[in-house]
């Protein structure tokens, strides 16, 4: 089973589809996809590629000792939860102002040097995926 977003597709953990069995009820259906920072990392310090792995241009990068916060962004609609939605009525803005891409952030080893501007490829542990309904927002287990 595998996960398609912003053009990449990635196979989905053993672990993972053991620990989310209602996942295979959602096939072929949008969902949303959330990934945590720790969940990347540069390929060039990992040889275990758990899940899969993409190029990616960095937009910002924030080197902060042991880790570097990588920015890139992806060409996939951003998610609007009623929590969005409220702080963009707020601001006086609506869905349509948030485009069509979504910045992501990967925290990598600084052990690599990486600068805004370059390509780098990113490694995404295919087990540490997690999974939302949109029409509810809850998560799927």
């Amino acid at each position: 089973m595998s996960a398609t977003f912003g053009g990449q597709r990635l196979n989905l953990g053993r672990e993972l589809l053991a620990n989310n069995k209602s996942i295979a009820n959602y096939s072929g259906k949008e969902i949303v996809m959330g990934v945590r920072p720790a969940s990347f990392e540069d390929a060039r310090i990992t040889s275990d590629i758990v899940g899969g792995s993409f190029e990616v241009e960095l937009q910002v990068v924030e080197v902060l000792g042991s880790e570097t916060f990588a920015h890139f962004d992806l060409p996939v609609r951003p998610v609007v939860t009623p929590d969005i939605e409220e702080l963009l009525t707020d601001s006086g803005a609506d869905a349509s102002t948030l485009g069509d891409t979504t910045r992501i952030t990967a925290r990598i080893s600084s052990d690599v040097m990486v600068r805004a501007g370059e390509r780098i490829t990113i490694v995404v542990d295919n087990n540490k995926l997690h999974f939302f309904d949109p029409a509810t927002n809850l998560r799927i287990y």
